[in-house]
């Protein structure tokens, strides 16, 4: 004898398409947020870069002005 049982899940077609635009959606979203996530690191990055260039080029005037008195 052959005890081998096979399950069926019985639901509404809303669920299927309610599954279907989950997909959808995820491989949509997966993406953008991927880039969302690289071009605010990347504005940060430069705003911080920005900042330690202004504060050693202040730290250079201060030296030169320094060193001339």
């Amino acid at each position: 004898m052959n005890n081998d049982k096979i399950e069926i899940k019985v639901r509404p077609k809303f669920y299927y398409y309610l599954n279907f635009l989950k997909d959808k959606l995820k491989k949509i979203i997966r993406p953008i947020l991927f880039i969302l996530i690289a071009v605010c690191t990347l504005y940060i990055g430069f705003y911080i870069a920005l900042i330690m260039i202004f504060f050693f080029g202040m730290m250079y005037l201060v030296n030169l002005f320094k060193n001339k008195l």
